[in-house]
């Protein structure tokens, strides 16, 4: 399973201290034994009626029990049941693993019958589940705060032999059930024991303090970080989004009631909000705070909540499918009343006729409905199961009855309609869902009695990833038909084997497909599976049974090397044992046969913190054909005004008496229809996932956007997108030998700002275009205001209550780390010239801005509870004689640096400043270690980890007292010697006075290299140095192809200009010249440097050239008796201009 499943959750409900009787739980566990088996022996016959009569063996060597067919039996309700006493309950633990033994061997027989006589092993080698089943699985809930007894030994040996970890059966007695908390109804928020918001007031909610208002709390916290987020700079300093983790943590103890009245006072649109008035831009910070944090809240009155803002359109489209996107992360007791309530939104009209919201909700809701009633041990580890009991009973099947159904008839429906963005819509649906099942629903479309395209197909074999995870022996047989069928599409059968990889195959699985490759005629196959068993062998710093496997087989393989541009997948993982820091990154492709770039690339990367596993990252880009997409999106543009006679001419062929239609009709050619264009893009990071889908009609609005984006930005468009989520949250809580309830806490909320107005135009009028096209455009005018925030916040503490006088006392670190860029920018391009420029400066230029803030801050201290939740913007005292204080930790003398940067060199000062209590700055501990084993990538995830807490702060801040430029200015220009491309300024190709263009056409009858003792360094002095001078440019690309027969000729020619009080100015020229009938090639290049404060001009003039003898390939005696000898020269300048500069020379041969 994946570990992203806990990443938002909370395992306080989990450590509750029930006290189940040994006998009763041994009892229990293996009584619901007999009702599975029952279940499990009809299912199995199912299986048996469906998949026919072939010999493969799918089990386990073991007698492990058969998960799969308990996917829908919540095994919680299954532990419930009478009290027998404990010396029958043995016998019973016996006689009721014959029965199941009996089972699995009827089972393994019902699987052979579908896939044929290959005699292949395609489970595991022992009972142990795949090794990425348990990444939806959180080590901190195998913690639970159960009553150990010898009883429980029976019940982990039972649950180990299951299929996977997802089915592992746990159990509770009787009296912990008689110690359950009331379960919580929708509109009401769940108590939960242990935290401090619930437990803060005597034992009660903080809702039941007389001087808590919850709706006034609210408004009031939401009003304060509103006012914060106008003043970027200071949100660390102000602890803005610790408000915001408060804020959401308020509301979890809300009810629907008065959530509803907080939002009709909080509720302010951005259209209502004015561009110009600093209030109303508060009142909807204030809004998108309380919006983001009632998403995070994960509460039945939350759900309620944010259905009623959708149904009454206060919030829509992509901003609703943000806030739904974060559900299967945050929710925290998804029941059934709960999950209905969501099936329901997620199903109704006004959801399904919103584009990004009908696939957010669909895809959010199948994510938590499997975390929920699928993933058994998810849901489990996830959810406070241990404080309110099963997330549905043990007759409610809401999957198998309910959802899967709905899905499954959408995707008949989708499939009979030919709608493309439905069908993978709801192929992605029913993978989410990962039930067995779904393989039922699948199966006629992957055989091929129901029509679909192979891309569609691809998508129905890559949304198996969740099944080979959770229920490895059930995919595993299924995926390797799959990649053994050579008849099936290439991309399927490289899909199907990387999904096979995720089933932890057995060694001799794995020795097969590696033999396999030998036979094999398809290379897009053979290269995915070296790549794949290969990495999986050698690139695991951390020995896995997978790696074992791998190293088995990996002498079998295909010993001849494939190109890159086919088919690959590379495993790679790294782990620091000295900082307890590792990752996992899985990249693979598929590739293309209509060109080298692939056609399919999937990535995923999970970080490992102190042991933690948590995806980080990941993203699946899918298309039909790579080049098709190419080209229907260039078909969208408008042909340039040189090439419209060559089209017309070309549309006038095409209706000739020789045009393509009457050829094959007089040939009896009967074209291949060309498939539907279509391209998935899925995005997962730690504030959800989000899925995109197009096809042809989705690219030919195109048009139809660019038309009604340039309308608006012509006259000038505000824009304004604030997102805050809490990226990571972990807490655990249970209680002490002092009777005082212990709790750990772990938050990073984070906010994303970007914010100002944008104005645009262009020649021709993209606004005035056609609906069908999209005009090239000549020249584009646009002006910018912009700042740019992201910020984040990550907190980490530790802790206890004591109710009795409402306080908390803590140890934490908190470290925040932010970017904040404001900028006012004008851009100029001529697409006609190939040149660019662009004005840019601060867009505050009289008050300090920080750039960039990094800090760190371990502390002790003692809040109230209850005046934390009124007054969080009250700023604690230090000292420890007041009733609320905090006290920052420290452990010496702090070192500090204080530095001006820029100031001389561009006239732009920026400060420094450095202040740590560190002895040595040894941020570059973790870096170090990457780079003794050459593993750039954690050097760059964990660039910021250290050996040590201790006071940090670092500063990068922009101080416009100390500036004394104005703004900068940027160019760009590109000339070559091409006849039709190469204009200058007037339009005019670059030519001589002559007539003549810069290309020398003289023949050279010698192919042969000959050394060059003429190159210097003079080559390069340019005619004029300044920024974007056009006469240094035809210099340039006059003089690089001299002497060069038929040579092409290429300049690139930059500059940076800041103008104030004082002017600096830099400048750089590149000249390259390169020919396919001469053995030579020339090299050009000039930079000047003129700082600010500087009083001379300092110069690099560089000349190269190189003689490559042109072999002839194709008459072998000539190639023997060719001379191959290469020479290479060259001349550098470099120093003063106005003085003698330093000069080298190299010589090559």
């Amino acid at each position: 399973s994946s570990s992203e499943s806990s990443d938002e959750q909370s395992h306080y409900g989990r450590m509750q201290g029930a006290n189940p009787s040994s006998s009763s739980s041994r009892y229990n566990n293996q009584n619901n034994r007999n009702k599975q088996n029952r279940h499990n022996s009809q299912e199995s016959n199912d299986w048996k009626n469906k998949y026919g009569n072939d010999n493969v063996d799918v089990s386990s060597s073991s007698s492990s029990s058969s998960s799969e067919s308990s996917d829908e039996q919540s095994h919680y309700g299954q532990m419930q049941g009478a009290n027998p006493s404990s010396s029958s309950s043995r016998y019973n633990n016996q006689n009721n693993r014959n029965k199941q033994n009996r089972h699995n061997s009827q089972e393994s027989n019902d699987w052979k019958n579908k896939y044929g006589n290959d005699n292949v092993d395609v489970s595991s080698s022992s009972s142990s589940s795949s090794s990425e089943s348990s990444d939806e699985q959180s080590h901190y809930g195998r913690m639970q705060g159960a009553n150990p007894s010898s009883s429980s030994s029976s019940s982990s040996s039972s649950s180990s032999e299951s299929d996977s970890s997802s089915s592992s059966s746990f159990s509770w007695d009787s009296s912990e059930e008689e110690n359950w908390q009331p379960k919580p109804t929708l509109s009401q928020a769940p108590n939960i024991p242990f935290l401090p918001m619930f437990i803060a007031n005597r034992g009660n909610s903080i809702q039941s303090a007389q001087e808590i208002k919850g709706v006034s709390v609210v408004k009031k916290i939401a009003q304060q970080i509103g006012y914060e987020m106008q003043s970027p700079s200071a949100i660390p300093g102000q602890k803005t989004l610790k408000k915001f983790t408060i804020l959401s943590t308020v509301l979890r103890t809300m009810n629907a009631k008065e959530m509803e009245e907080a939002s009709k006072e909080l509720y302010f649109p951005l259209s209502r909000a004015s561009s110009t008035s600093s209030s109303d831009a508060q009142k909807y910070q204030a809004w998108v705070a309380f919006r983001d944090a009632v998403a995070q809240a994960g509460t039945g009155p939350a759900l309620l909540t944010i259905k009623e803002w959708i149904q009454s359109k206060k919030v829509q489209g992509e901003e609703a499918a943000e806030i739904i996107a974060v559900l299967p992360i945050v929710a925290r007791f998804p029941n059934v009343e709960y999950m209905n309530t969501f099936f329901a939104l997620a199903t109704s009209s006004e959801v399904q006729h919103q584009h990004f919201l009908n696939t957010s909700a669909v895809l959010s809701f199948t994510e938590l409905a499997r975390k929920a009633f699928v993933s058994n041990s998810t849901a489990h580890n996830r959810f406070p199961v241990h404080a309110f009991g099963a997330l549905k009973g043990k007759k409610e099947q809401p999957v198998v009855q309910q959802y899967l159904p709905y899905f499954a008839r959408a995707l008949k429906q989708a499939a009979s309609q030919e709608d493309s963005i439905k069908i993978r819509t709801m192929t992605l649906a029913l993978g989410n869902l990962a039930h067995p099942r779904i393989l039922n629903v699948f199966e006629p479309y992957l055989e091929g009695k129901e029509s679909m395209t192979h891309f569609q197909r691809l998508t129905i074999v890559a949304s198996l990833r969740k099944l080979a995870m959770l229920y490895p022996k059930v995919a595993r047989p299924v995926l390797f038909r799959i990649y053994q069928n050579t008849g099936e599409a290439t991309e399927v059968r490289v899909a199907a084997f990387y999904m096979l990889m995720k089933t932890n195959p057995p060694a001799q699985l794995l020795q097969r497909i590696a033999e396999f490759t030998n036979d094999d005629q398809d290379p897009q196959v053979i290269s995915a599976v070296q790549s794949a068993i290969k990495t999986a062998a050698y690139n695991q710093q951390r020995p896995s049974e997978l790696s074992d496997n791998a190293q088995a087989a990996v002498n079998l393989l295909n010993p001849k090397v494939m190109p890159a541009q086919y088919s690959r997948k590379n495993i790679r993982s790294y782990y620091s044992r000295e900082l307890d820091l590792g990752y996992k990154q899985v990249v693979s492709y598929i590739g293309s046969d209509d060109g080298f770039l692939p056609s399919n690339v999937f990535y995923a990367l999970r970080t490992q913190l102190g042991g933690f596993n948590r995806r980080a990252v990941g993203f699946a880009a899918m298309s039909s054909s790579l080049d098709a997409l190419t080209d229907l999106l260039e078909d969208q543009f408008a042909d340039a005004p040189s090439s419209s006679s060559h089209r017309s001419q070309k549309q006038s062929q095409q209706k000739g008496p020789w045009s393509f239609d009457k050829i094959n009709n007089m040939l009896n050619i009967e074209p291949s229809e060309q498939e539907q264009v279509e391209a998935s893009l899925m995005v997962s990071t730690l504030m959800g996932k989000r899925f995109f889908a197009i096809d042809n009609h989705t690219v030919e609005q195109l048009p139809q956007l660019f038309k009604r984006a340039a309308a608006s930005l012509r006259s000038g468009q505000s824009f304004n997108y604030t997102k805050i989520a809490n990226a990571f949250s972990l807490t655990i809580a249970f209680p002490t030998a002092m009777g005082l309830p212990f709790v750990f806490n772990l938050q990073r909320p984070t906010m994303l700002y970007v914010g100002g107005q944008a104005q645009a135009k262009s020649h021709p009028d993209l606004s005035s275009g056609s609906n069908h096209e999209i005009p090239r455009p000549q020249t584009i005018n646009a002006s910018v205001d912009l700042q740019f925030v992201y910020s984040t916040h990550a907190q980490s503490s530790m802790g206890f209550v004591t109710p009795f006088n409402h306080l908390h006392y803590t140890a934490g670190v908190n470290k925040n780390l932010q970017v904040n860029i404001p900028i006012r920018a004008k851009l100029d391009l001529d697409a006609v010239n190939n040149k660019m420029s662009a004005e840019v400066q601060p867009l505050d230029q009289h008050n300090e801005q920080n750039m960039l803030e990094y800090s760190t801050e371990p502390y002790t201290s003692q809040h109230c509870v209850l005046r934390m939740a009124q007054n969080t913007h009250e700023q604690m005292q230090n000292g420890k004689h007041t009733l609320q204080w905090r006290e920052p930790v420290h452990v010496r003398k702090p070192n500090q640096i204080h530095k001006t940067l820029g100031q001389d060199s561009t006239g732009y000062a920026f400060d420094f400043n450095y202040h740590s209590e560190q002895k040595f700055i040894d941020f570059a501990a973790l870096y170090n270690e990457a780079h003794k084993r050459n593993d750039p990538i954690a050097a760059v995830l964990y660039a910021w980890a250290e050996d040590s807490i201790n006071l940090n702060n670092i500063t990068l801040t922009y101080n416009p007292q100390k500036s004394s430029a104005k703004y900068a200015r940027f160019t760009a220009a590109y000339l070559d010697n091409d006849d039709e491309n190469s204009q200058d300024s007037h339009g005019k190709n670059s030519q001589d006075s002559q007539g003549k263009n810069y290309r020398t056409s003289e023949r050279s009858d010698s192919q042969q290299a000959s050394p060059n003792d003429q190159v210097s360094a003079s080559m390069a002095q340019p005619s004029s140095s300044a920024p974007d001078s056009q006469s240094r440019q035809q210099q340039f690309l006059q003089k690089v192809g001299q002497g060069i027969q038929d040579s092409n000729n290429v300049v690139l020619d930059v500059s940076a200009e800041f103008q104030g009080q004082s002017k600096a100015q830099y400048v750089a020229t590149l000249a390259v010249a390169t020919s396919y009938a001469s053995p030579k090639a020339r090299l050009l290049f000039f930079a000047e440097k003129n700082s600010a404060q500087s009083q001379g001009q300092q110069q690099v003039r560089a000349a190269v050239e190189s003689s490559m003898p042109n072999v002839p390939h194709m008459n072998y005696m000539k190639a023997l008796s060719a001379d191959p000898t290469s020479y290479f020269n060259a001349a550098i300048a470099f120093g003063d201009k106005s003085g003698q500069s330093a000069q080298i020379q190299l010589k090559g041969k």
